[in-house]
C-alpha cells in the first residue's frame, strides 16, 4: 500500500476511531461509577440515638473513602417490635437486588439473627455478647456459615463485677436492660451470666427499662446499678435514669462504655476506642468480602482492651471516694478545679501535711505508748505496798476446838512494805524503756 493509499484509509476510520473510544470510555465510567456504589443496609433501633452507630459508619465510610460511594439505608426497629420483626427486615434486604451488605447494628436482633437458618447477603453481626451461650455457629474460629460474620466478645463478667467492686464495694446490683433485649438472652445465658455474678459475692437481678424512669422500681436492698444497651430510649430518657439513680445514691456502672459515664454513671472499664476498634474490624472484613474472601471464613472472636473511667462528680455527688490506686490508673472526668483565692505557704503546706498524714499520727500514738510503758517500768523502783486476809473455819468437833487451842472461825490479816535497795534487772529495764521513749519522741518531732 502506498503512502497516498495508507493516508486515504487513515481519513476514512479515523471518525470512525474517535466514535469507538468515545462509546469505549462512556462504557468504563459507567462501569466504574457503579463499582463506587455500595448499598449497606443498617438494621437499627428506631429511637436510638446513642454514638456506637455512627462510630461504625464513620468507620466504614472512612475505609472506602476514594474507591467507594457508601449508601447507608437504614432498616428501624421500633420498640415493641422483637424478633420477628428483625427476621422479616433481613429477609427484605436479602431480596433486594440493589444490596450489597446487611450490617446489624441493633443488639438483640445481633442475637436473634445470628441464629437464622441461612443468608442471601453477606450478613455482618457486631454486637453478639457470647456466641457459645447464644446458640450462634461456630466452625473453629469463624462462624462457617454462608454469607455471615459476627464479632463476638469473651465477655468476662466476674472479673468485670470484681474491677467495679474496687470502685465502691456492693452486693446487690440490679441489671438494667432494654425489654427486646432481655428477651434475645437465651436460658442458659441468663443463668451463666448469674452464676458469674454469684461467683464475685454478687446478688444479681434484671429489670427493664423502655425510657420511662417513674417505671424502674429498684429493690430496698439495691446497692448498685449497671446499665446495659438502651435502643428504645433517647439519650434524655437514659439520662433521666441515671440521675434518678444518682438521687438515691446508688454506685452504678456502664457496662456498654464512656457514653453513659459522662451522662453521670459513675464508672465503667470499656473505653470507647473498643467500639472503634470493633467498629474498624467490621469495615475491613467488609472490605475482605468484597474483594472475593467467604464471610463464613472471616474470624469472630474480638479482645476487648480494658480502661477504667470514673466520673468525680457522680463520686462527689453520691459520696462515694475510690482509692487513691484506683483513682491514679483511672480516667477521671468532672475533676473539681479547686478556685479559692487562698494562697499557702511551704511551711504552711508542710504542717498541714504532717497533721494529715497517717503514718505520722500513728508514730505520735507509738510515742505516747512508750512512755505509758515507762511509767510501768518506773513503778517497780518505787516501794511497795501490799495486803492480804484471811479467813478461817474450823469443825467444832476437832479436839483443838473442843479444847480452845484454836478458834471456830478465824480472821488473819497483814501489812507489808518493801523497798527494792537496788537491783540490776529492774534498773536496766527502765533504762531501757526510757531511751525507747525518747527515740519515739525524737521520730515524732523530726
Amino acid at each position: 500500500m502506498n503512502i497516498q493509499a495508507r493516508h486515504v484509509l487513515n481519513s476514512i476510520n479515523r471518525p470512525l476511531f474517535f466514535a469507538l473510544a468515545l462509546i469505549t470510555m462512556m462504557v468504563i465510567q459507567t462501569s466504574h461509577a457503579h463499582a463506587q456504589t455500595l448499598d449497606i443496609v443498617v438494621i437499627e433501633g428506631a429511637e436510638s440515638d446513642t454514638t456506637q452507630n455512627d462510630i461504625f459508619k464513620s468507620e466504614i465510610k472512612a475505609l472506602f473513602e476514594g474507591e467507594r460511594n457508601v449508601n447507608f439505608i437504614s432498616y428501624p426497629i421500633k420498640a415493641g417490635e422483637g424478633a420477628e420483626r428483625a427476621a422479616t427486615l433481613l429477609n427484605t434486604a436479602s431480596s433486594n437486588s440493589k444490596v450489597d451488605i446487611v450490617l446489624v447494628l441493633d443488639v438483640a436482633a445481633n442475637q436473634n439473627l445470628g441464629r437464622s437458618p441461612s443468608f442471601s447477603k453477606p450478613t455482618f453481626l457486631p454486637y453478639v455478647f457470647n456466641a457459645r451461650l447464644a446458640g450462634l455457629p461456630l466452625s473453629g474460629d469463624s462462624s462457617g456459615k454462608k454469607h455471615l460474620n459476627y464479632l463476638t466478645f469473651n465477655f468476662d463478667f466476674e472479673k468485670e463485677l470484681k474491677t467495679f467492686q474496687s470502685v465502691a464495694p456492693f452486693s446487690n446490683a440490679v441489671l438494667i436492660s432494654d425489654p427486646r433485649i432481655e428477651k434475645s438472652i437465651t436460658p442458659d445465658m441468663l443463668a451463666e451470666v448469674k452464676a458469674q455474678a454469684k461467683k464475685a459475692g454478687v446478688n444479681l437481678s434484671i429489670q427493664t427499662f423502655s425510657g420511662d424512669a417513674n417505671k424502674v422500681t429498684l429493690p430496698a436492698n439495691t446497692d448498685a446499678v449497671l446499665y446495659g444497651f438502651f435502643p428504645s430510649a433517647s439519650m434524655a430518657q437514659t439520662k433521666a435514669l441515671i440521675e434518678a439513680v444518682n438521687a438515691r445514691g446508688l454506685v452504678s456502672f456502664s457496662l456498654t462504655g464512656e457514653e453513659y459515664v459522662k451522662l453521670g454513671a459513675l464508672a465503667t472499664n470499656n473505653p470507647t476506642t473498643d467500639w472503634e476498634r470493633l467498629a474498624r474490624r467490621t469495615a475491613l472484613h467488609m472490605e475482605e468480602v468484597l474483594l472475593g474472601r467467604p464471610a463464613s471464613k472471616l474470624p469472630v472472636f474480638f479482645e476487648s482492651s480494658n480502661r477504667l473511667m470514673i466520673n468525680m462528680a457522680t463520686s462527689r455527688q453520691i459520696r462515694v471516694a475510690p482509692s487513691f490506686d484506683i483513682l491514679s490508673e483511672a480516667l477521671l472526668i468532672n475533676e473539681l478545679n479547686d478556685t479559692s483565692d487562698r494562697n499557702y505557704t511551704l511551711t504552711e503546706v508542710a504542717r498541714i501535711a504532717v497533721q494529715e498524714n497517717l503514718s505520722l499520727a500513728a508514730q505520735r500514738l507509738q510515742a505516747e505508748s512508750a512512755g505509758q510503758s515507762v511509767n510501768e517500768v518506773r513503778g517497780a523502783l518505787l516501794p511497795q505496798i501490799g495486803s492480804s486476809v484471811e479467813y478461817t473455819t474450823r469443825k467444832n468437833d476437832t479436839a483443838s476446838v473442843r479444847s480452845g487451842t484454836l478458834a471456830e472461825n478465824s480472821t488473819d490479816g497483814s501489812l507489808t512494805l518493801t523497798q527494792s535497795l537496788f537491783s540490776e534487772e529492774l534498773w536496766a529495764a527502765f533504762a531501757i524503756e526510757k531511751y525507747s521513749a525518747l527515740s519515739e519522741r525524737e521520730l515524732v518531732n523530726e
